[in-house]
């Protein structure tokens, strides 16, 4: 009797793991397809990026693995920025903070902007240390280094500007992400 219980219960555990794997997995692959699509030109990226999010974790780090570098004008940034605080079905703050402190100014750049279209105020005693790096950007670019796009962060988020964005930009957004 003892050893049918046993059976039973390590096949009950057996069945719980691979459910959770199962589901994991079927996230990765949703995930890359999404990707698929935000990558094609004639896409509507808005929608693609927000289904990538909705995926978790695997979606949330393949928009930040794809996008880190940047652009020279914000728009990728502040795109990436109301899509996480928009639509991410997990907590952003552990794979955006990781690239505050990439060695390459660019991601470190990207992601102080992001931080600051977020507008969590966990992300402060990351950017106030980047306030401080005067590592160049590439030429060409607005914010000629790293501590000016952190500052512009940081500006953002104590002002509450994500929370208070109009409503006609934030209705755009989100009707951007729900058109295929």
């Amino acid at each position: 009797m003892a050893r049918g219980k046993l059976v039973g219960g390590f096949l009950i555990a057996g069945i719980v793991v691979l459910s959770v794997v199962g589901f994991a997995f079927r996230d990765r692959i949703r995930a890359h397809y999404y990707l698929s699509k935000v990558q094609k030109p004639d896409t509507n990226h808005f929608y693609w990026l927000r289904r990538l999010a909705e995926t978790g974790p695997a979606g949330v780090s393949l928009i930040l693995d794809t996008t880190k570098e940047g652009s020279y004008d914000g728009d990728v940034e502040q795109t990436v920025g109301y899509i996480l605080r928009l639509y991410a079905r997990c907590d952003p703050y552990p794979y955006v903070s990781a690239l505050l402190g990439d060695p390459d100014p660019r991601v470190r750049g990207f992601a102080a902007l992001v931080t600051g279209h977020t507008g969590d105020r966990r992300y402060l005693p990351f950017l106030e240390g980047l306030a401080h790096d005067d590592s160049a950007l590439p030429e060409g670019w607005f914010d000629k280094t790293v501590a000016e796009r952190a500052r512009y962060a940081i500006n953002w988020i104590r002002e509450d500007r994500p929370a208070s964005d109009p409503d006609d930009f934030r209705e755009m957004i989100q009707r951007l992400a729900s058109e295929p």
